[in-house]
Parts: structure tokens; C-alpha cells; sequence
């Protein structure tokens, strides 16, 4: 598929979509800045493109500055088009004390004339700080809960948005009726003695007067995951108390209580080693001073030393 694009289809796919649009033109090597959002105060401005290029190097985050050199040179431009190579994407971050931190979905477009002749290159680029944001934290919830559920008390609803672990069956994604859901769910996930005092402990009607009262609620119970009991910890917290809208958060803590569990053992088994010496040692001067005396020590006693 032929990737080469003409000046007024790149901007019109791009010019309400795009934070930055720059044209540079090689025949001469200047850039025309139609939009950005970095420095507005740029746009529907001409600049030779080295010297800009280099000023803008200085708000590349450093370690992209290796990244900034080899795709968006003039000579990187010449490159791609001898390659055959006319788009290419990539990530770019941007960091000064005007505008904070950026991180940029970049885009490079290669312009052709009426000929079919390269004579231009489109650089655009799109801010995407709150994607990869979310990108970022939802690895770290993967790492460190089950899953994270949303909750809607007062429409009895939930959606859950991440799930850590496949190694299970977690919830359904969404339902409008969680307490249906945790009772289900927990009749087949946990012991028949458990479900019950469980589920009860996990109904909105339950949770939501204290959460009003403490502003969080957490339980803890055991999971039967292929065949094998875990410990998990559910904690509900508020997203948005005006709305009654929860988040509960579960995490496996079977590996933590296990170690507890060990450590407290190791302690007993410290103290009780330590006792054992004690009453050793009180035992073996009990019989010290129960020895009846020495008869050498009688006997020098009974005849004084002269100088």
C-alpha cells in the first residue's frame, strides 16, 4: 500500500486531531508551523528548520535527545525517502517549566508534488500524556490487585475495569446488579460454611453506612483459585461520595500472611530457645550453691598464711 500522502489530505486527516502541525519544505529547509500546542506562540510562523530543530532540542526530555537526532533531522528525512519509507510513528517527550511534561505520539509524513516527487515532509504530533498515564498505572494495578471494580451503589451496578490475574475466573466485566453478582460469585469461589457471613459482609446495604461513617471499609476472606485456598483483601473506598460511586480494589495476600505466619513461628520458636537457656542457667547455679565446700578450701582456710 502506497503510504505517500498529499499536502491537503495529510491536513485535513490531521488538523483537528493533531496538537503540532509543521511543514518543512526541502527544497530550501524551512518548516511553517500551522498549529502547537507547546509554543502557540509560534504558530502561522516561518523558521529555517536546523536552527528551530535545535532550539526545540532543548525541551526533549534528555533521554529521547538520541531519538529527537535520528528521526527528525533534515538528513533522517532524506533517509526514509530513499528507503521507500514515507510514515513513520513513534513517541517523543518534551519537559521545560512552561508547559510541564508531554509525551507525544508523533507522526512523519512524507508530501509529494503533482509529479509524485517528495518535496515536503509533514511533522505532526498529538498529546498523549493521559493515555500512557493510564497505560502506566494500570500495569502497577495488574502487579498489585486482582482487580478493580467501580461500583455505582445507589444503581446497584458495577463495572470492573482491570483484572491482574488469569490464573481465574474473575468477575463478570459489568452487571447491573452486584449484590447478585458477589452472591454468585462467592457460592462458587468459596467454602459453603464462608459464603453466606461473606456476601453479607459484601452487600451495598451493608458496605455503604460505613463508608459514610469511615470513608473506607475493608474485609478479608478466602478464595478457593484452582482448587487452592488464597487470602484475599477487599478494600471500598469512595470515587465520588456526592454520586455514591465506590471503588474496591482486591488483592491477594496469601504470600504476606504466610510470611507473618513463618515470622511469628520463628519468633515462638526464638523465645522458647531463649527460655530453655534461662532456665538452664538458673538450674546450674541452684546446684552450684547446693554443693557442699571444697575440702582443699577447708583445709587452707584452717591454717592462715604468713607473709
Amino acid at each position: 500500500m502506497d503510504k505517500r500522502l498529499t499536502s491537503n489530505k495529510s491536513l485535513a486527516n490531521y488538523q483537528y486531531l493533531m496538537d503540532t502541525i509543521w511543514t518543512i519544505y526541502l527544497e530550501d529547509g524551512s518548516v511553517e508551523i500551522q498549529k502547537d500546542s507547546m509554543i502557540p506562540e509560534l504558530e502561522n510562523t516561518k523558521h529555517d528548520y536546523v536552527i528551530l530543530n535545535n532550539t526545540i532540542k532543548n525541551d526533549v526530555y534528555p533521554p529521547d535527545h538520541i531519538l529527537w537526532d535520528e528521526t527528525v533531522s533534515l538528513e533522517a528525512f532524506h533517509t526514509m525517502i530513499a528507503e521507500g519509507c514515507f510514515h513513520k510513528t513513534f513517541d517523543l517527550r518534551f519537559c521545560n517549566d512552561h508547559f510541564g511534561f508531554e509525551w507525544h505520539e508523533t507522526f512523519i509524513d512524507i508530501l509529494v508534488n503533482n509529479e509524485g516527487i517528495p518535496d515536503r515532509i509533514l511533522l505532526s504530533s498529538r498529546n498523549i500524556n493521559d493515555f500512557r498515564k493510564a497505560q502506566i498505572i494500570e500495569t502497577a494495578v495488574r502487579s498489585e490487585y486482582d482487580y478493580v471494580i467501580y461500583i455505582e451503589a445507589s444503581k446497584n451496578s458495577y463495572v470492573m475495569y482491570t483484572s491482574g490475574s488469569e490464573s481465574y475466573s474473575p468477575p463478570p466485566i459489568a452487571s447491573y446488579d452486584y449484590d447478585g453478582v458477589v452472591a454468585s460469585y462467592n457460592r462458587q469461589y468459596m467454602a459453603p460454611e464462608l459464603h453466606e457471613e461473606m456476601t453479607e459482609k459484601l452487600q451495598i446495604a451493608h458496605i455503604e453506612p460505613i463508608l459514610r461513617k469511615h470513608g473506607e471499609y475493608i474485609v478479608y476472606g478466602t478464595m478457593i483459585e484452582n482448587g487452592v485456598n488464597r487470602e484475599k483483601k477487599m478494600r471500598f473506598s469512595y470515587y465520588d461520595r456526592e454520586k455514591n460511586i465506590w471503588l474496591m480494589t482486591r488483592t491477594d495476600i496469601t504470600e504476606i500472611k504466610e510470611e507473618r505466619k513463618q515470622k511469628k513461628l520463628l519468633q515462638e520458636a526464638l523465645q522458647s530457645a531463649n527460655a530453655a537457656n534461662r532456665a538452664k542457667t538458673d538450674l546450674s547455679g541452684k546446684s552450684r550453691a547446693l554443693l557442699p565446700p571444697s575440702p582443699l578450701r577447708t583445709v587452707r582456710e584452717s591454717f592462715p598464711s604468713y607473709g
